[in-house]
């Protein structure tokens, strides 16, 4: 019989930890009710004999591993020995039936309580099958059900979750299953590489061994004792490599499995795939006994690993905590690089150990935590540090020592990246692990970023919150060996309320790893499973109808059947007592004390079975948004097309007004052209601190402040006209303040269109639609402006409309905020620059410099190309005017109105450009036919001087500025890894851009005024020198792509139309293979893992994931190109530097041509 004390004991403390359930209790009839120990239906031992001999003699009956320690087995030295190595793994490994987590097995013959204390089997299982073949698990299953007695899967018994034990029950032992197999080439539907198979029983260290003589290395544990395809993989199975490849069920091939109906199966993409599923990170032992599993490997790499440690000793508590702070503030930038960090801290004492850096040098960490070193220097902190280097993957991760192991216990949360993206957040988080710190916890502070890019996109049934994770954050308490039972619970109680419940309201969801968490978390279903757990409690019941695997928090029944519970199944049921016992309930809780209630409970059968109800979980998933309908999209294109209306109206005026600006000013050349090259030298610089601006808080919310800037200048400028003011200070401070709005507008209007159209499907068109409405807003201003001055007696006038006009943007500008906050919050809106959903908020991008280092050598090309033909189209405006007078010897009516022609053929042919690129790509050919035609253009106005020749020359720069705007803004989205960075990325090729108007212009004004006649002539040679080298430039870019793909992949891939785009990746990806370095071929591992299984729903939406996923691959910038970067990176603030410089020359040179302002196109 069942100990009445032992019975009654954890008894009392489980139901005052408010664990009890009374309502609804089964009677013993119950099929979820098993048999136990004592009962009439418990075999007898002639019934467990043969199933010994059926298992070919490989049952064992429990004899804890403390029973040296208890009369009538005590033995001092053997006991002695116990003791001492209580808290080391292999003790526990090693033994048929001990586990690793004392709390679970509640003082069971504990060897630290009284010898002449009983010694009772208690929480242990009563029986034990050391599994060598599969009849063995197959003859235990059968006969678990056929005596209904609990059935357990235990490997090394490393488990947290206490999954490995169970009272009155019968386990199978994997530990000895050892066999490891190599494929050099594996081969199956979704996959084509080496691989590795391993029996169940195979350790993290093992598997490593194993994978580094073959020179490839495999997504395992950091602790060496963990049963690399048990739980470990099962719960998802995070490491050192996450950051880089994702978890370690991202990597599954195959597994092997007997199930509870007795069939050895296999479970794999294509064979029983809901099983594959949910075995790759749905949880352990809940839906069958894995025998085997095959994972993908990788080749090895290098690895760096730092390791430092402080103490609080000798400094104040705010400098300790300074210190931590300053180690969270870089944690992003480290996690950036494809790092791990593994950190733990009490109030006492911090310790980094380790970082892990795959594939990533050692001047590359010290560069990451030299702001941090900086820091403890400063506050006078000494530390420990210490900084190596390894060869081989293997080598970095050896040092880690198994866990001690018996004397903890934990809860814990995973925390998203966007905890970590604003200033609240962050203090919100410090604040937080500061209370659970001087609350009295040890922490395991876990970095790392398992995204779904990071695993490959794979499809399995890891926890979605993984994918947003930034931190796994877990609160420890530890305990003493001859702490009682009550102190024990007292603890994991503080655990549960004090610590993981402030945790839980920092994650996005609550979500947490189901193998290092809170086992008795209230909300198990949300934080274990998320979304997925309909799903995997389906195929649970496909699989294990008998529900003969159940644990803590294992899939259960939630349909008002009776199940083996304790709020969230915990293993140690079930407890037997024939009598009635006092109990002690939860009745409030504070920092201070916990206080008690007592009441009087009767005994039901097993005392802990409870009625399973929706109600103890989180809510099921809310119901799904619909999909964002087209007519709202084009909404969003018009309001935000004219939005910028009234600043290309009022560019297309200015230059319009200049002889009458002029003329009432009473200002010179030189003097006007400072006033139109306001927005090109303010934009010089603005433009990139509005494109960091623009990725952090949105395109819609600076559209807005964009408008009011341009508005503002606006009035200013038509105040500075009217009643005959004509002051010249009060224009340039209007001018400005416009010039702010009109630098970045059209940047956050690309960002918005990044956001609602994806690339090939509408985005090239949106910007062909915004470029034709801004040349029809400056064609109109510009046709218009004389007219309304002359016609109303003053310019003031043509100012006040523009003005007018400019209020019009700003209202639709506003429209565009509101649709946009609206149109999240009704319908799913998918954020194309990196296929995010859109939950209820704008989107934020990325605020980060580290951008320019991840801009690839294509972008560079692109910048260099756009600083030729971009500046020189975009400036020859300024000339074309005076230009078509002098070569047609006519007025300045005639001038204007063949100068304004480029302005209406790009208003109508751009747009429908943009729909060829959508549909076609060739985004490299277009720009090298924008330069050919710019270079012909330039050829015809330079060598022939006849009429026919003259037009000709305007309509192919009327189809250069066409072919200009949509291939060069979609191309700067198509070439870089990360779209969130796009604004930042436009922002620094427009600031260059700009800088090359002022200097070809200003340039061609001294020319100019060196003439005898004030010819034009001499100018035009800047600008044919500007559209060989941009011809140049592009032609060489287009032989690449078309030519020599590998070199520069993200060129190739801008080429591509969207229906060949994943043909077209496989290739490059597959050419690579053979010519990338090591660190390339990670990436392309990793590209290429998770292939997702026939029949699984969102097949078009995991597909699309992929896609992206092998593009960035492809596209991120090379390693050890950094030092070319920041040569492009000087190289372009050196033009912006010589712009400013030429400004202020052509300011003295007293310069002819005049900077059009607002460059359109950009």
């Amino acid at each position: 019989m069942w100990p009445t004390s032992l019975s009654s004991s954890l008894y009392l403390v489980l139901q005052g930890l408010g664990f009890l359930n009374y309502e609804n209790l089964p009677d013993s009839n119950s099929p979820f009710c098993r048999a136990f120990p004592g009962d009439e239906s418990w075999p007898t031992e002639d019934i467990w004999d043969a199933l010994n001999a059926s298992i070919d003699g490989r049952l064992i009956k429990t004899v804890p591993v403390g029973s040296s320690c208890h009369d009538p087995h005590y033995d001092k030295n053997a006991c002695k020995y116990v003791q001492q190595n209580w808290h080391q793994t292999e003790m526990h490994i090693s033994h048929p039936s001990s586990i690793m987590d004392a709390v679970f097995l509640n003082k069971s013959c504990d060897p630290f309580t009284p010898r002449e204390s009983p010694c009772y089997v208690g929480s242990y299982v009563q029986y034990t099958v050391n599994v060598s073949e599969p009849i063995h698990v197959m003859k235990t299953v059968e006969f678990s059900k056929k005596h209904n007695i609990r059935f357990v899967v235990k490997n090394t018994g490393h488990d947290y979750m206490g999954r490995s034990t169970g009272a009155g029950a019968i386990s199978v032992w994997m530990h000895h299953l050892k066999e490891k197999e190599w494929f050099d080439s594996y081969s199956s539907p979704g996959y084509t590489g080496p691989a590795m198979k391993v029996q169940a029983g195979v350790q993290g260290a093992e598997v490593n061994a194993e994978a580094t003589k073959h020179g490839h290395l495999i997504v395992a544990g950091e602790c060496p004792s963990v049963g690399f395809a048990g739980g470990y993989i099962q719960g998802g199975g995070h490491s050192t490599l996450s950051s880089v490849l994702g978890m370690a069920a991202d990597h599954t091939l195959a597994f092997e499995v007997i199930t509870t109906t007795g069939e050895f199966v296999t479970a794999s993409p294509t064979e029983n795939s809901d099983l594959y599923w949910a075995l790759s990170g749905g949880g352990g032992g809940t839906y069958g006994v894995v025998w085997s599993v095959t994972v993908k490997a990788h080749p090895d790499i290098p690895v760096t690993k730092a390791r430092l440690f402080f103490s609080s000793e000798e400094i104040s508590r705010d400098t300790y905590w300074e210190a931590i702070t300053s180690y969270q503030q870089i944690i992003p930038s480290i996690l950036d690089t494809g790092s791990f960090l593994d950190s733990t801290y009490d109030v006492n004492k911090f310790r980094m150990d380790p970082l892990i850096g795959p594939n990533v040098s050692s001047s590359t960490v010290m560069s990451v935590l030299r702001p941090w070193l900086s820091t403890l220097d400063s506050l006078g902190i000494s530390y420990e540090f210490n900084l190596t280097e390894h060869a081989k993957y293997v080598e970095a991760v050896a040092g880690y020592d198994n866990f001690d192991i018996m004397g903890y216990q934990l809860g814990g949360r995973l925390l998203p990246r966007t905890l970590f993206e604003t200033t609240e957040g962050f203090s919100e988080f410090m604040q937080t692990i500061r209370d659970i710190v001087e609350g009295g916890a040890y922490v395991w502070d876990i970095g790392l970023r398992p995204s779904w890019e990071a695993g490959g996109y794979s499809d399995n049934a890891i926890h979605p919150e993984w994918r947003k994770a930034e931190r796994m954050y877990n609160p420890v308490l530890f305990f003493d060996d001859d702490d009682p039972l009550e102190r024990i619970w007292d603890d994991q109680r503080r655990i549960s309320v004090l610590f993981d419940e402030p945790l839980k309201k920092l994650s996005a969801s609550g979500g947490a790893y189901a193998n290092e968490a809170d086992p008795f978390a209230p909300d198990w279903k949300a934080a274990f499973y998320g979304e997925h757990y309909d799903r995997l409690l389906s195929i649970k019941d496909k699989w294990d109808p008998e529900q003969l695997l159940y644990g803590t928090i294992a899939s259960k029944v939630p349909r008002g059947v009776y199940v083996l519970r304790i709020k969230s199944d915990l293993t140690v049921l079930p407890l037997y007592s024939s009598r009635t016992s006092s109990a002690l309930k939860w009745t409030s809780y504070t920092e201070d004390t916990l206080k008690y209630s007592s009441r009087q409970a009767s005994d039901k059968r097993s005392g802990l079975i409870s009625k399973d109800s929706e109600s103890s979980g989180i809510a099921s998933l809310n119901t799904r948004k619909p999909k964002l309908p087209l007519g709202w999209r084009i909404a969003i294109l018009t309001l935000t097309c004219l939005a910028s209306f009234g600043n290309h109206w009022s560019n297309g005026l200015i230059v319009a007004l200049k002889t009458t600006i002029i003329k009432e000013v009473h200002i010179n050349n030189s003097q006007f052209a400072t006033l139109v090259a306001c927005t090109n030298l303010v934009n010089t610089f603005l433009c990139i601190g509005l494109g960091f601006c623009i990725d952090t808080w949105g395109g819609p919310l600076f559209s807005v402040i964009m408008a009011l800037f341009h508005l503002s200048g606006s009035i200013v400028m038509a105040g500075s006209a009217t009643n005959n003011f004509n002051n010249y200070p009060v224009l340039i401070v209007g001018k400005v303040l416009a010039a702010i709005g009109d630098g970045s507008l059209d940047n956050a209007q690309h960002r918005i269109f990044s956001t609602y159209f994806a690339r090939g499907g509408g985005f090239a068109f949106s910007i062909g639609a915004i470029w034709g409405v801004a040349n029809l807003a400056q064609f109109t201003g510009q046709s218009t402006a004389n007219i309304i001055a002359t016609n109303l007696g003053t310019y003031a006038w043509a100012l006040w409309i523009s003005a007018i006009i400019a209020l019009f943007s700003v209202i639709c500008a506003v429209a565009v905020y509101v649709l946009d906050k609206w149109l999240v919050v009704k319908y799913e809106v998918t954020d194309h620059t990196d296929g995010a959903t859109m939950k209820g908020h704008l989107r934020r991008g990325v605020f980060s410099l580290k951008a320019v280092r991840q801009l690839p050598v294509t972008f560079w090309i692109v910048v260099l190309f756009s600083v030729f033909e971009n500046a020189g189209v975009q400036s020859f405006v300024s000339i074309s005017t005076q230009f078509a007078q002098q070569r047609l010897k006519k007025g300045a009516v005639i001038g204007g109105w063949v100068s304004s022609f480029y302005l209406l053929l790009p208003a109508c042919l751009t747009p429908v450009l943009g729909i060829v690129i959508d549909l076609y790509g060739q985004r490299v050919s277009f720009l090298f036919v924008s330069a050919l035609m710019f270079l012909i253009s330039m050829l015809l106005l330079k060598f022939s001087h006849s009429v026919p020749t003259f037009i000709a020359a305007y309509v192919f720069y009327a189809l250069a500025q066409c072919v200009t705007p949509a291939p060069q803004v979609e191309i700067i989205r198509s070439i870089i890894a990360d779209p969130q960075w796009f604004a930042t990325a436009f922002a620094i090729k427009k600031s260059v851009v700009q800088a090359s108007i002022v200097i070809i212009t200003t340039a061609a004004g001294k020319l100019q005024d060196d003439t005898a006649n004030d010819s034009l002539d001499p100018a035009v040679t800047l600008w044919l020198v500007y559209a060989f080298v941009c011809t140049a430039v592009s032609g060489a870019l287009w032989v690449v792509a078309n030519w020599f793909p590998t070199l520069l992949p993200a060129a190739r891939l801008s080429q591509v139309k969207p229906s060949r785009m994943q043909e077209e990746v496989k290739m490059l990806l597959a050419r690579r293979a053979h010519t990338s370095s090591v660190g390339s071929d990670i990436d392309i591992a990793r590209v290429d893992e998770g292939e997702k299984e026939d029949g699984a729903d969102d097949d078009g939406e995991f597909e699309e994931k992929k896609l992206l996923s092998d593009e960035k691959a492809l596209k991120k910038a090379k390693p050890g190109m950094d030092g070319m970067r920041w040569i492009f990176l000087v190289a372009s603030a050196g033009i912006i530097a010589i712009g400013w410089i030429m400004f202020g020359l052509g300011v003295e040179w007293g310069v002819h041509g005049s900077v059009i302002a607002g460059t359109t196109g950009e």
